[in-house]
Parts: C-alpha cells; sequence; structure tokens
C-alpha cells in the first residue's frame, strides 16, 4: 500500500523540494518541445496532404474499374453460362465413347502382343531353318 499518514506528511517537504529541484529541467523539456511542436506539426500537415491527394487520386479510379465490373458482370456471367451449357453435353458425349476406346485400346494391345509374340516365334523358326541349310552359318558371321 502506501506510506501512512504521518508518513506522508513527513516526507511531503522532501517530495516538495524534490519538485522544485526538477522544475528547471521540466521547464527546459517544455521549452524544446514547444520550439519543434510548430515545425512538427506542419511536416505533419503536408504528409496528411499528400496522403489525401494520393487517396483523392486513387479512390475515383477505383470506382471506375468497380463501374467497369459491374458492367460487364452479366456479359461474363452470359460467357459462363454458355461454357457450361457446351461443356455438359460434351461430357456427356465423352462418357459414352471413353468405354469404347478403353475396350478398342485394349483390343489392339493384345494384337500388338500376339504379334510381338508370332515375330518371335517366326524369327525363332527362321534361324532353325537357316541352321539347317549348309553354308548359311558361316556367311551369316561375316560383318
Amino acid at each position: 500500500m502506501g506510506r501512512s499518514l504521518f508518513g506522508q506528511l513527513v516526507r511531503w517537504p522532501v517530495d516538495l523540494a524534490t519538485e522544485l529541484v526538477k522544475v528547471p529541467s521540466t521547464l527546459r523539456s517544455l521549452r524544446e518541445t514547444l520550439t519543434v511542436l510548430p515545425e512538427t506539426i506542419v511536416r505533419l500537415e503536408a504528409q496528411v496532404a499528400e496522403t489525401t491527394s494520393v487517396v483523392n487520386g486513387t479512390v475515383p479510379r477505383i470506382e471506375g474499374i468497380a463501374v467497369q465490373i459491374g458492367a460487364n458482370i452479366d456479359g461474363a456471367v452470359a460467357v459462363v453460362d454458355n461454357i457450361g451449357g457446351q461443356i455438359e453435353p460434351l461430357q456427356q458425349s465423352l462418357d459414352r465413347v471413353l468405354p469404347d476406346v478403353l475396350r478398342l485400346v485394349e483390343v489392339v494391345d493384345s494384337k500388338v502382343q500376339t504379334i510381338g509374340a508370332d515375330v518371335s516365334e517366326l524369327s525363332e523358326a527362321l534361324m532353325v531353318a537357316l541352321r539347317l541349310i549348309p553354308g548359311v552359318r558361316k556367311s551369316s558371321r561375316k560383318p
């Protein structure tokens, strides 16, 4: 808590003397502050004026852009709706065609694998047949 009433009464002259001793320093600080205050206020006014000018120049441009966006929004919505209307039938067509395409790819893949196996068998049979012909073995080794 604080000092007792008696303690406050005893300390009062000391506290008063301390404050009186600080008066010149306080007055000096006050004079310094009051000396720079007008210049600081002028700088602050200039900054406020500059900021206000920038804001006043920018706001109309932003409002103009907002008006343009507002004017074009209906057209943009119509374009998006039109595109949406075209995408749905296209998606339905793809949904119908893709299973057939997948089956076709599977058939072609199977045929390619069969052709690969047939070519391997034919190659092996050809090599066997060539080994049976005299002189072919020697001529096939020459570069």
